[in-house]
């Protein structure tokens, strides 16, 4: 089996050399590096990170959790992970765990036990058992924040304005004349879902209009819920006509419900959904939305956990990306092509606390 030793012979450079090619450290001329490239495929040489993790304490390898990869959401924020960690020849390890707090907890564990370098968290789970652990896990490696905030040390976090987002979508709903707007929420346990579900209510408020609880529908972030949602709500003596959706995912059932009972988007009921994910411009009509820059919130925690592990003394990076209103056709019937609103920056920690 060939080693690093039989790789710098046959490049005709020094180990020192291929090593920094290996770990992608620059300045190597191009000619060099190909020459190494070419005798590491040559020999059939891999590095073995394992080994080199026992000398260096390093093992290039990112742990990443998930509440539910199944969620496009997610889908897309890893693509935004990879472009950094895969420049970078760091390995991703990802723990989706279907919303199950002790699941959760499980991968935290196996995960320290692996000898991740970092994480990247995108925790559901209020259980202080669990916070607890990432508090002291913490401690260890760095660990970046997606969607979350702990209330306790500084933290370093990549998150969107949910709150704001919310509340100026609900704004603008009720300035182009929607009298009654009824909202499909996340359950309570989601953080960023009560953020969102947050904004819509002070909305009201800012506009002297007192909620109703009989047009607010709680569930999971699932197309069922949506479906379900928009069944409960036009079955109501007094049927509301704008639904917004705490996710592109409910948002699509919600649409599903209305055209299977012949009920007319937007004419009848408009609807506008959560996320921007890709299949909101593939709906018949398309899905007006709240667009979240979902692979630039995964780019950036990427960027900002190799920093930090490769400088102990990095500081703790709090970065808040803003949203915009997309208006499509399920709000506007003769709308051509879409409208983009950019949403304000508005975002305060005391809120979130």
């Amino acid at each position: 089996m060939a080693n690093i030793f039989d790789v710098a012979k046959l490049a005709g450079v020094s180990k020192t050399t291929v090593s920094r090619v290996i770990n992608n450290q620059e300045p190597i001329r191009l000619s060099t590096r190909e020459r190494i490239v070419k005798a590491m495929k040559t020999l059939d040489y891999s590095p073995n990170y394992f080994a080199k993790g026992m000398r260096t304490n390093k093992t290039r390898t990112i742990g990443i959790v998930v509440p539910d990869i199944a969620n496009s959401f997610y889908t897309e924020m890893l693509r935004g992970i990879e472009d950094i960690t895969g420049s970078e020849n760091f390995m991703n390890i990802l723990c989706s765990t279907n919303e199950s707090a002790d699941r959760e907890l499980w991968y935290l564990e196996n995960l320290s036990n692996r000898s991740i370098d970092g994480l990247i968290m995108c925790t559901w789970s209020k259980e202080q058992e669990n916070l607890n652990y990432l508090e002291k896990l913490g401690q260890r490696i760095p660990i970046v924040f997606m969607d979350y905030i702990m209330k306790s040390d500084p933290v370093s976090y990549v998150i969107t304005d949910g709150f704001n987002s919310s509340r100026f979508t609900t704004n603008y709903l009720i300035g182009i004349g929607k009298k009654r707007i009824a909202y499909i929420r996340s359950s309570s346990r989601f953080s960023a879902g009560y953020e969102r579900f947050l904004g819509y209510k002070t909305a009201l408020m800012d506009n002297n209009v007192i909620m109703d609880e009989s047009i607010v529908f709680e569930g999971e972030y699932h197309k069922n819920t949506g479906y379900e949602g928009a069944e409960y709500f036009m079955a109501l003596s007094h049927a509301p006509d704008v639904i917004m959706a705490a996710s592109d995912i409910m948002a699509v059932g919600a649409i599903q419900y209305l055209k299977e009972h012949g009920i007319r988007i937007p004419e009848d009921v408009s609807v506008i959904g959560y996320d921007n994910m890709e299949l909101c411009t593939l709906l018949d009509p398309a899905l007006s939305t709240i667009s979240q820059p979902i692979r630039r919130l995964g780019k950036t925690a990427a960027d900002i956990l190799i920093k930090c592990i490769s400088d102990s003394t990095y500081p703790k990076q709090q970065i808040v990306l803003e949203n915009e209103l997309i208006i499509r056709n399920s709000l506007d019937p003769i709308l051509k092509g879409e409208k983009i609103i950019p949403i304000p920056g508005n975002w305060t920690m005391e809120r979130r606390n």
